[in-house]
């Protein structure tokens, strides 16, 4: 089963956590450009719910994520 968020750190919306976490465990499936593709959108899920909970801890793993 497939499902469709949007990236959108600006909207306060929070992206649901169970989703966050697979989404992380699925990383290691992943290869090469995909990675790093993924990694950064890893990223911006702490980010927006960093922005949505006002959360210092999600910002910075957020941080450490995107600047890789």
């Amino acid at each position: 089963m497939r499902i469709s968020i949007t990236i959108l750190p600006d909207s306060g919306q929070p992206i649901d956590e169970k989703y966050i976490k697979n989404f992380e465990a699925n990383l290691k499936f992943v290869k090469g450009e995909e990675y790093i593709k993924q990694l950064a959108m890893l990223g911006m899920m702490y980010l927006q719910n960093a922005i949505a909970y006002d959360n210092k801890d999600l910002y910075l793993k957020a941080r450490v994520l995107i600047k890789g």
